[in-house]
């Protein structure tokens, strides 16, 4: 969950709050084919149990997007890969090579972004160099 009124003032009215609700993913792939009613029903339900009052107001949903493939989830041997991955860099002679992507970094904006700025030096150092 994210609380996205909390993180950006103004997004909504001052006796509201706006919670942003991830769900499904690799381990509950069902959710992505089921009924926008159903989700909003299933997402309530659950939050119900864990973070709001049994009698809280119904919802005032602003919206539902749903994305069946969005955030890449890790498997076992993840990191194992990216053992083979740097391995596989640091063998080709004069350097030159980097594989690069949010399965190096993490799969959050932010993270690919300083991967992508940081790895920007890298490259132009080794260019300027040649």
């Amino acid at each position: 969950h994210l609380w996205s009124s909390s993180l950006f003032s103004g997004r909504c009215p001052d006796n509201y709050n706006i919670l942003l609700n991830y769900i499904g993913g690799s381990r509950d792939p069902a959710i992505g084919s089921m009924e926008d009613d159903d989700i909003i029903a299933a997402v309530d339900k659950d939050l119900r149990k864990v973070l709001l009052k049994t009698d809280a107001p119904q919802p005032k949903v602003l919206g539902i997007k749903v994305w069946p493939t969005a955030i890449p989830q890790y498997e076992l041997g993840h990191l194992e890969l990216m053992k083979e991955l740097e391995g596989l860099e640091s063998k080709v002679e004069g350097g030159g090579l980097w594989i690069c992507g949010n399965y190096r970094s993490g799969v959050a904006f932010p993270d690919c972004v300083t991967f992508g700025y940081e790895h920007a030096k890298v490259v132009k150092e080794y260019l300027d160099s040649r």
